[in-house]
């Protein structure tokens, strides 16, 4: 999965290079010049203090757009991934109440990443539309998180990335590594995300240019669910960004996609059918099966990490994705790991 991705993101950023550039006829057997490039602004550097210390957050836009913190600079996302990698060798050790905090700054981890991909997903669509202006609401609002995260659990800095693992211990590098393919996951699936929730909204409102809206959430449509109720517009959507998503991620249901290089032997599987259990749904009755949207599993086959998607109705209102009764617990119960939420966050 993240050579494809990969792949996939390295032809989406070369066909962006090229959008909104102005296409003009040969004369003569010779081109015109192009459009002379929008000079890049300079980064807005925002102030931002983890439980008392200071730091400084932006948005770097070259060679392409990336959040950068400084203490030491340096990319917010493989500070991120640095932290990350602390939290796992912690988690060895944790037990009982310690332990339930490693997992929430974990979780809090994954949503400074996915709202870091947000911000960044979004700098690179306003660049590829010869628009090259941070996202500075953004910017400012992901500071303001950092540094909550901060004051939350005690922390006066990040993780330096690239965090050297115990050469004693055989399986830390093996765990860094899952952690590494975890955040890159996550930065990909986030911009699918972004992009698929704009994309299946205009897709929508065109299909019907005088009947129901993306914004009208809570209408009915004219179809109905196996119980007989009427399916609303928001159920609709959610359903059509979500398959939107796996399109983007070339995933089949239930099928594994294998990693390749530094990667092999971790995998990524969607909407794949377990017991309450953890273990493989193979068959009988679904009563009381769960279907994550996306595992991920590393190199000893378990389930190293659990996502759910979510598409809050209107998008305009740019809510934060919220489990569903029971469904945060279950996956909790089922794979051992804390289940992460995965919803845009574009402004």
């Amino acid at each position: 999965f993240y050579t494809q991705a990969e792949q996939l993101l390295n032809n989406a950023a070369e066909k962006d290079k090229q959008k909104g550039k102005e296409h003009v006829e040969e004369v003569r057997g010779e081109s015109a010049p192009d459009k002379p490039a929008v000079p890049l602004p300079a980064p807005q550097k925002f102030d931002l203090e983890m439980n008392g210390v200071k730091h400084l957050l932006w948005l770097d836009l070259n060679p392409q757009p990336l959040i950068k913190m400084a203490s030491s600079e340096g990319p917010l996302s493989g500070k991120l991934g640095g932290e990350s990698a602390v939290l796992k060798e912690q988690e060895k050790t944790a037990t009982g109440t310690e332990q339930n905090l490693v997992h929430a700054e974990q979780s809090a981890v994954k949503g400074l990443l996915a709202q870091t991909a947000a911000v960044e997903s979004s700098a690179r669509a306003m660049e590829a539309a010869d628009k090259p202006t941070p996202d500075v609401a953004g910017v400012q609002e992901l500071a303001a998180a950092v540094g909550r995260y901060g004051d939350q659990f005690q922390k006066t800095d990040l993780a330096h990335s690239g965090t050297t693992p115990d050469a004693d211990d055989p399986g830390a590098a093996a765990e860094q590594k899952f952690v590494e393919f975890e955040l890159k996951v996550i930065a990909r699936i986030q911009k699918f995300v972004e992009e698929c929730d704009q994309k299946v909204n205009d897709a929508w409102d065109k299909k019907q240019p005088i009947g129901k809206k993306h914004t009208d959430c809570w209408a009915h449509t004219d179809e109905v669910d196996r119980d007989g109720k009427p399916v609303t517009v928001q159920q609709t959507l959610g359903q059509e960004k979500e398959q939107c998503v796996y399109r983007e991620m070339r995933a089949s249901p239930g099928i594994p996609q294998e990693g390749k290089g530094k990667f092999i032997g971790h995998n990524i599987t969607t909407q794949k059918r377990f017991n309450p259990d953890g273990t493989p749904f193979i068959k009988g009755s679904w009563k009381g099966t769960i279907v994550p949207d996306v595992v991920l599993g590393g190199p000893d086959k378990s389930v190293g990490a659990v996502y759910d998607l979510k598409f809050p109705c209107p998008s305009e209102h740019h809510k934060a994705g919220q489990w569903g009764k029971g469904q945060f617990e279950k996956y909790q119960t089922a794979f051992n790991v804390d289940p992460t939420l995965i919803y845009p966050r574009h402004k």
